[in-house]
């Protein structure tokens, strides 16, 4: 670019020392004017920058295949964003958490702490929290637990985001429509100008498919179905999943989060129902769930209870126990799906 440089006169008694500061005073306009450097301005180079491009991961099927099944368009949608970074080595927060929730595609631009020391960073994204406040304090300062990366691991998402919802109740086209929270993390990475950070997300609620197998038997039995509910659906959700590589132990939950509220879901023969992971491990020695003793079943284990009415005034209620498989296992993992076919082919009275 081309400078005009102004003419700079001095008087006769001015002294060498004024002149000088008036030439550089010059030179630094010219600088500012480049945009190469300018006193006035802060100097911005340790941010960046960043384009996010978020992937939903399919889900895994809930029984001993590992079959990935891929989501719909409501269960992979994502209406709002929390991004942090972390030192990958220290795990120290890098940049302020950022909240966004206006943004048209699956590539979204942010401003990330540059990694200009060699060093590389942590990219961790927190979807469908639906709320804006929930890693800042009313002074806007970071919440403690989200400064270092283990502990924002254990960090529970909002109550609203956990509660558990119907399959009727998912993506923009329902009144109060409900979206799945998610989180991911990206590889270790450093963040320089212009970069691309993939980052890819998975479900942190487990979708639970309920059907009745034969409607006609039930009919044929004399059987009228008067209500579909669950029990055990803990209240709690945390960034992190609970799970650890010994799965035939129970995750440890914090205290509170159990109560005797039922989630009912009507006089219905099926249902889809999203919720919370729930682990409570394996019970050694035990054969069959449907055989079992329920003193021998886990006392937080998600339940399915079917209440049906026949004869005169006669009640019962089918109870099971989804997990990854029908023999021992209670764990109800994040992001899997777990088909439950109650199949009802005789009247309780001759039922064990």
């Amino acid at each position: 670019m081309q400078k005009r440089l102004l003419p700079i006169r001095t008087g006769q008694g001015a002294s060498l020392t004024g002149f000088l500061f008036l030439l550089c005073l010059c030179l630094l306009a010219a600088c500012a004017d480049d945009g190469t450097w300018a006193l006035e301005h802060p100097d911005e180079s340790g941010s960046c920058l960043t384009t996010l491009r978020l992937d939903v991961g399919g889900y895994a099927s809930g029984n001993a295949t590992k079959a990935i099944v891929g989501g719909s368009d409501d269960e992979n949608l994502i209406n709002d964003i929390w991004v942090f970074q972390f030192n990958a080595e220290t795990g120290e927060s890098l940049h302020e958490p950022v909240y966004m929730d206006d943004f048209n595609s699956n590539d979204i631009e942010v401003n990330l702490s540059q990694n200009s020391d060699g060093s590389q960073s942590r990219i961790c994204i927190v979807a469908n929290t639906g709320d804006e406040y929930w890693a800042k304090n009313a002074d806007g300062t970071t919440v403690e637990g989200f400064k270092i990366y283990d502990s924002f691991l254990q960090q529970a998402i909002p109550a609203e985001a956990a509660e558990p919802f119907l399959s009727t109740d998912i993506g923009n086209s329902t009144e109060n429509g409900r979206a799945i929270p998610m989180s991911g993390t990206s590889k270790d990475m450093a963040i320089t100008s212009k970069c691309y950070v993939s980052v890819p997300l998975y479900r942190m609620l487990a979708r639970v498919d309920v059907e009745v197998e034969d409607l006609s038997t039930i009919q044929q039995l004399g059987m009228t179905i008067e209500k579909l509910y669950f029990s055990n659906i803990p209240a709690y959700c945390r960034v992190g999943t609970l799970e650890s590589d010994d799965d035939t132990q129970m995750a440890t939950y914090p205290d509170n989060i159990w109560n005797e509220e039922k989630y009912d879901c009507g006089n219905t023969s099926g249902a889809i129902l999203y919720v919370p992971e729930n682990l409570q491990g394996k019970v050694i020695d035990m054969t069959s769930k449907q055989e079992a003793d329920k003193e021998s079943i886990p006392e937080h284990a998600l339940a399915i209870h079917l209440l049906v009415s026949y004869g005169e005034g006669k009640e019962h209620t089918y109870t099971v126990y989804p997990g990854l498989d029908t023999k021992n296992d209670f764990n109800v993992k994040r992001n899997h799906i777990y088909d439950v076919n109650l199949d009802i082919t005789k009247l309780p009275e001759s039922t064990n």
